[in-house]
C-alpha cells in the first residue's frame, strides 16, 4: 500500500514492533538485565538476608530513620515463626528469625 503522494506507507503492527524492540534494547543497555531475588529461608521467613539479628535487636528503632517489618507464619502444626526485617534510610539492613511452639 502506499500514501496519496506515491510513498510506501509503513504498516501500524511494523512501525510498533520497532519501537517495541528499540525500547526493549534501550531499557536493557540503561538498566542492565534482572538478577534473581536472593533470599533464605528459616522455618518459614522469607529473609533478605542471613539472619544477622536478635528479633530483638530487629525490631530497635531507636530512631525515626530506623524502622521494621515484622510478620508470623506457621511453620508446623506445632511450631510458629516470627519474622524481621530492619531498615535503615528505606533500605534494608539486617533479618532474625524465631520459632517457637504453638
Amino acid at each position: 500500500m502506499s500514501n496519496p503522494d506515491g510513498k510506501p506507507r509503513v504498516g501500524r503492527r511494523r512501525l510498533l514492533a520497532g519501537v517495541g524492540a528499540s525500547g526493549l534494547a534501550t531499557a536493557i543497555a540503561v538498566f542492565g538485565r534482572a538478577s534473581a531475588a536472593q533470599a533464605y529461608r528459616y522455618g518459614c521467613c522469607n529473609l533478605i538476608f542471613r539472619n544477622n539479628l536478635s528479633m530483638g535487636g530487629c525490631m530497635n528503632s531507636s530512631t525515626s530513620n530506623h524502622s521494621y517489618y515484622v510478620w508470623y507464619c506457621a511453620y508446623t502444626s506445632r511450631l510458629d515463626c516470627s519474622c524481621c526485617e530492619h531498615y535503615f534510610d528505606g533500605r534494608v539492613t539486617g533479618s532474625a528469625y524465631q520459632c517457637y511452639p504453638t
